[in-house]
């Protein structure tokens, strides 16, 4: 199965050594990395085939009707190739998994709008915009009626980098000296104190695979920003529970709104970060293909071994499935 990887609309790829080893790779910014942390006896199947505005896709890599694996999961720095890329599946009128149309659909504003509707599920306002000046934040602000706090993001940045709380618009320019946000797009979106009754912040990564939904994991932090890396010890046995618990006890509650979001963003494999509230709804972060799933960061053997086998096995067994795919032959992405 030909996995189509996009190169990103600057036409930059990275280029590094290995922390450990020194082994020389190279790594295309705005595609998945799951394909490759695949079992062996998956990826046998699967060949990468690089495209780009001046890299066509010759028909030796990709034939008509031959399923397809969009691994651009970034709309923010890839547009173009997945522009390019929903032509090919058109003219190959083929099966593609995660169809780059729906990609195109996830870029926070679009999928703020989208999910905003869903009964069980808080879905913070978000634009996006350019400022010339750190005063035109709160003016942007007022135009589209979002209130302070506001997280300022640089579109196409992950992993909560080139990203910032402005609690007031007096706070715009002192916030904003933080990140490189001069001519760049910027993503405002209103702050929710999620805070439980111990001050501690609860984050979930939910895990689609097809229909079916898992828990990848859940970090507990002091702070609002919360990243794995925030993990303490004391932490663990609750997010084992969790991770033993969810899909029999917590899981059954969600199952109506999280099908809700499974028919909207009309993808195959992505994630939801969120925190469940006291009230049983979720509180949605981002949702997207672009997270990371399947790398464990830690050697085995670890607590988060049996939810990355299953997310795994599920992925699998879809990927192999083209029928089972939202896109799995001729229907028009726009339908």
């Amino acid at each position: 199965m030909p996995v189509m990887v996009g190169l990103p609309d600057d036409r930059l790829v990275y280029l590094g050594a290995h922390p450990r080893t020194g082994e020389i790779g190279w790594s295309v910014p705005g595609n998945s990395s799951f394909p490759s942390q695949l079992d062996p006896a998956i990826r046998r199947h699967l060949t990468e085939v690089y495209f780009g505005s001046s890299i066509p896709v010759t028909p030796n890599q990709a034939a008509r009707g031959r399923p397809l694996l969009n691994n651009i999961c970034d709309p923010d720095t890839s547009a173009q190739s997945l522009h390019s890329l929903e032509h090919i599946v058109a003219e190959l009128q083929a099966p593609c998994f995660n169809h780059p149309s729906a990609v195109l659909d996830t870029t926070r504003e679009r999928v703020a709008v989208k999910l905003a509707h869903i009964h069980g599920l808080q879905v913070p306002r978000t634009v996006r915009t350019r400022l010339d000046e750190p005063a035109d934040l709160a003016r942007v602000a007022n135009v589209n009626g979002l209130r302070f706090p506001l997280i300022v993001r640089i579109a196409g940045a992950h992993n909560g980098s080139a990203t910032v709380r402005i609690d007031s618009a007096d706070g715009a320019a002192v916030g904003l000296r933080s990140i490189p946000w001069g001519g760049r797009d910027l993503y405002l979106t209103e702050f929710v104190d999620y805070r439980d009754d111990d001050g501690m912040h609860r984050k979930m990564r939910l895990v689609f695979v097809g229909r079916d939904v898992f828990l990848r994991h859940l970090v507990i932090a002091d702070d609002w920003h919360v990243h794995a890396q925030d993990r303490n010890d004391w932490m663990a046995q609750e997010e084992t529970t969790m991770l033993t618990t969810f899909r029999s006890d917590v899981l059954p509650r969600l199952r109506e709104t999280l099908a809700a979001v499974v028919d909207i963003m009309r993808l195959d494999f992505f994630g939801m970060d969120c925190s469940l509230r006291p009230d049983g709804r979720l509180l949605m972060f981002e949702t997207n293909s672009a997270m990371n799933i399947l790398h464990n960061s830690k050697p085995s053997p670890n607590y988060w071994d049996a939810p990355i086998r299953q997310i795994h096995d599920a992925l699998a067994a879809l990927l192999l499935d083209p029928q089972r795919w939202q896109f799995p032959a001729t229907r028009s992405a726009a339908a």
